[in-house]
């Protein structure tokens, strides 16, 4: 896929390259993928276009949610372009507790809180404070609560970057 990148051919042979990549994520899941998605990455020679053909063959997959986790943060990816596997992630995250119940539906709200946070870390990482801040807020207050030790440096974080530290210390007395 390198290679059809280089030479500019994506158009011709992206068929069945597509079909290629179907039915091996299909089979195999998130085993050994990473070298085919950097391929991807490269053939299309477009950050923003290799990234949607991944989100599209994520569907392949045995469990997408499982599949683009594994990649949300992989260095090939451009920081920018991780925006939209974390948009799915969390919206397949949030699917699966729509359709699980008891422990499966705990096992699931548990992934998604995960999630939350790590698109938080994320927003932060891109210096979107306002949106992070949103998110931030959009959490459940029992969430906020069971995983304070994950949500207060966040927290601690948006209020640096918003000048409002002090306001913040003074709440946690």
């Amino acid at each position: 896929l390198k290679h059809i990148g280089a030479a500019n051919v994506l158009g011709d042979v992206r068929p069945a390259a597509d079909n290629l990549l179907r039915v091996y994520i299909h089979r195999n899941g998130a085993y050994q993928v990473e070298p085919l998605l950097q391929g991807v990455m490269k053939a299309t020679g477009d950050p923003s276009a290799g990234v949607a053909w991944i989100l599209d063959l994520s569907q392949a997959a045995p469990n997408p949610l499982e599949f683009l986790g594994g990649i949300a943060d992989a260095q090939w990816i451009p920081k920018a372009q991780r925006r939209a596997v974390y948009e799915k992630v969390l919206n397949l995250a949030q699917d699966r507790v729509g359709k699980s119940f008891g422990a499966a539906r705990t096992a699931a709200e548990a992934s998604l809180n995960e999630w939350r946070l790590r698109w938080i870390g994320y927003l932060l990482e891109m210096r979107e404070t306002a949106q992070a801040q949103s998110a931030l807020d959009a959490l459940p207050e029992a969430t906020r609560k069971t995983l304070s030790w994950e949500v207060v440096p966040l927290e601690i974080r948006i209020a640096s970057r918003q000048g409002k530290v002090d306001s913040l210390l003074a709440g946690f007395r």
